[in-house]
């Protein structure tokens, strides 16, 4: 690189360009909160369990399953069956 260096401003005469490629994943893939759903309040799968299948922690699976909650159990994929019956099972624990 060659710098010239003015009265106001330096100016840079040849560019000098780095590239480096890095894989990266910009979001994990979600988990399917519709079965996720399914193996814990209908099939009453526990938490150590369901971190175990679906490979993350026990506190991510509390996360979701929160996440979960707050959507009022409106999942895509979920029956209004299974849905009722799931709040129906957590008003009851």
């Amino acid at each position: 690189m060659y710098l010239k260096v003015g009265a106001r401003q330096g100016t840079v005469k040849e560019q000098i360009v780095w590239a480096y490629e890095y894989p990266i994943q910009w979001r994990e893939p979600s988990l399917n909160l519709t079965e996720l759903a399914r193996l814990r309040w209908i099939n009453r799968i526990s938490i150590k369990e369901l971190a175990r299948r679906f490979g993350k922690s026990k506190s991510s699976i509390d996360y979701h399953l929160g996440m979960i909650k707050k959507k009022n159990f409106h999942l895509v994929g979920l029956t209004e069956t299974e849905r009722d019956g799931i709040i129906r099972k957590c008003k009851i624990n």
